[in-house]
């Protein structure tokens, strides 16, 4: 409890000095009237954008996940993504994935296959997002200050370790080789380091094995579904930041957007408020970005969340009323 409360004080803390340096460094009331201005009718586009990635495609993802479809249903996810908006926006990371597991156990009615889903997506939220951050690093490196460009290689080798132990999961004959008779009834003739060791990696591989079950067709279109997602978060925020600058360049922002779904996963800052904020305004200028369009179009996104937010806790309200 007292390591939770810690680590929430520190991302308040964090979220503060990122949001007071870019307030030290832009112009306030140029923002301000940047935000005013801005077409209502784009940011609405843009949080409808959000709205389908972040509820509707993912939800569909999770259902094609599950082999025994016929027994739940789509909608009760849905709603389950809606509510989760919510408490992501001021709860710490930890707390949120917990609430996330309570919510898809009582739909599922199978608290290991709810970790599982929740591991599973995750997985595929990392390497998708590994991908857009590679590709645009690709094409905007020249002008990345060394920090970045060497994160891209850290970015790479992390991309193919994870994709490896991707395709891994969904191998059936790598996972019947862990779950078989053969390599159990081995375990028993090694040391205890060794059978140590070996009973970790066969809980590694066999973690998501059930997934390997799906049908071809289901798990292309779990992957295709990530990507949509992925597409839908990035060109939410290209749209609103084009309602600031229609010159503006699209790499950086599949960029920044990539490394920030990343960067969200560690509890660096609360809901990725103030972070979000400070990777735009110290990537985007050096693109050619107006620092205060770069800083307006972050607190038009954090508008957006809020207002997913605020539909999220609405929700979850009527839902405990209805009780």
């Amino acid at each position: 409890m007292y390591s939770t409360a810690i680590k929430f004080a520190l991302q308040i803390v964090l979220s503060i000095f990122f949001l007071y340096y870019v307030f030290s460094n832009v112009e306030v009331g140029k923002v301000k009237e940047l935000i005013l201005s801005i077409d209502p009718y784009t940011l609405l586009l843009s949080a409808f954008i959000v709205f389908m990635g972040t509820v509707v495609i993912q939800s569909a993802q999770i259902y094609l996940t599950l082999v025994e479809k016929n027994k739940y249903d789509y909608y009760s996810l849905c709603k389950i993504n809606i509510i989760i908006m919510f408490y992501s926006f001021w709860l710490p990371t930890i707390l949120v994935a917990g609430i996330r597991w309570v919510r898809y156990k009582a739909l599922l009615n199978t608290p290991g296959l709810a970790i599982r889903l929740i591991g599973f997506h995750k997985l595929i939220q990392i390497i998708i997002s590994l991908l857009g951050f590679l590709v645009a690093g690709f094409f905007i490196k020249d002008n990345l200050p060394v920090i970045l460009k060497n994160s891209l290689a850290v970015g790479l080798v992390a991309f193919i370790i994870l994709s490896v132990y991707f395709i891994f999961f969904l191998s059936k004959s790598f996972l019947s080789f862990f779950k078989g008779p053969r390599f159990v009834n081995g375990l028993k003739n090694k040391s205890d380091n060794v059978n140590w060791f070996l009973l970790r990696i066969y809980r590694v591989f066999s973690f998501l094995s059930e997934f390997k079950d799906l049908h071809l067709k289901d798990k292309i279109l779990v992957l295709l579904l990530a990507v949509a997602q992925h597409g839908c978060i990035v060109l939410s925020a290209y749209l609103v930041l084009l309602g600031f600058d229609s010159n503006a360049p699209f790499w950086p922002v599949l960029f920044c957007r990539s490394m920030l779904v990343i960067l969200f996963i560690f509890p660096l800052s609360l809901s990725g408020v103030g972070l979000r904020e400070y990777i735009y305004f110290i990537i985007l200028p050096i693109y050619g970005v107006d620092p205060a369009n770069a800083a307006s179009a972050a607190f038009c996104m954090l508008g957006i969340q809020l207002l997913m937010a605020s539909i999220g806790g609405l929700v979850d309200l009527f839902n405990y009323r209805k009780c």
